[in-house]
């Protein structure tokens, strides 16, 4: 079965905050060496992601999410503030020790 996109799980599972909009998430731990997906984050009116957690836009800059389902915790999630998709790539592969295929950055990531 075809994991949720990371977009649609955040819709789908908004945070909640009793005074305005929450401020950024915390990254979980993955093991590296997990295999791991990587996302752009959608921006809800312009500096929020689906969840209506508040990132803050930089001009020229996206958030991105890797992530992976684990069978115990449920979805866990690293974000990175990039200007691209190779850029967030990059942080992964050095913060998740993953191993990229044939030069082109695909690796563990999909």
């Amino acid at each position: 079965m075809k994991p949720l996109t990371m977009n649609f799980w955040l819709k789908a599972n908004p945070r909640h905050s009793s005074r305005g909009a929450p401020m950024g998430q915390f990254s979980d731990a993955i093991e590296p060496g997990t295999k791991v997906h990587i996302e752009k984050l959608d921006w809800v009116d312009g500096d929020y992601d689906r969840s209506a957690t508040y990132w803050g836009r930089t001009p020229g800059e996206h958030m991105y999410a890797i992530w992976c389902d684990d069978p115990i915790e449920g979805r866990l999630c690293i974000y990175y503030r990039a200007k691209n998709r190779r850029e967030a790539v990059m942080h992964a592969v050095v913060d998740l020790e993953l191993r990229p295929l044939r030069g082109n950055l695909t690796g563990d990531l999909t």
